[in-house]
């Protein structure tokens, strides 16, 4: 029993340095994309995100709300930071995106890649399973996450509102790529260019 609540207290304090790291990393490139091109506009954006996780024995779904600030980096590529925090129970998730974005007068579609930390790879135990069993497929689920997201219906309306529905993003933590699968979809964003 000591060794199990050694090796546990050992996987927190990893998770925790893990999430210090991302965190900060975040700041430093969140603190980049500001500094960015200082003449393109700033965006700021806010919307409710569903959230489904697909593990080997378990499936869970959330909802979340999310806000972000993105600012163009050069021609068509934009940087964006931003934080989910998910709801019942409450738990953060802290993301940076990359992205390509075209502008078609209204229609603004975008496709890129997010890195991001996540606490919220939780999943309920199926009273079939051995603990065991389930303790150790859920301790060895990465933080951090990696994913490709699009965003076919985005529009920017008078030049100053966003709205993007149906935001679609897909992707796995990174230790052990692919056993944890995570599919999100944003409901719907609403934003403003500063």
């Amino acid at each position: 029993m000591k060794y199990n609540q050694n090796k546990d207290i050992a996987v927190i304090k990893t998770t925790q340095m893990q999430l210090k790291l991302l965190v900060a990393l975040l700041l430093l490139s969140s603190l980049a994309v500001l500094n960015a091109e200082a003449c393109k506009p700033l965006e700021l954006r806010t919307g409710v995100s569903a959230l489904l996780y697909q593990h080997i024995y378990s499936f869970q779904s959330s909802l979340a709300w999310e806000a972000s600030v993105a600012k163009p980096l050069v021609h068509n590529i934009c940087a964006e930071a931003g934080l989910r925090l998910g709801a019942d129970p409450v738990l953060p998730e802290a993301y940076l995106r990359f992205g390509a974005q075209h502008r078609f007068k209204l229609w603004n579609p975008e496709a890129g890649i997010e890195l991001g930390i996540s606490n919220r790879a939780r999943f309920q135990h199926d009273k079939l399973l051995l603990s065991e069993m389930q303790q150790a497929t859920d301790s060895d689920i990465s933080p951090v996450y990696f994913a490709f997201y699009a965003s076919p219906l985005s529009f920017c309306l008078k030049d100053k509102y966003l709205l993007c529905i149906a935001d679609l993003q897909i992707g796995s933590h990174i230790s052990h790529l692919g056993r944890t699968a995570r599919i999100q979809l944003s409901l719907i964003n609403l934003g403003v260019l500063l």
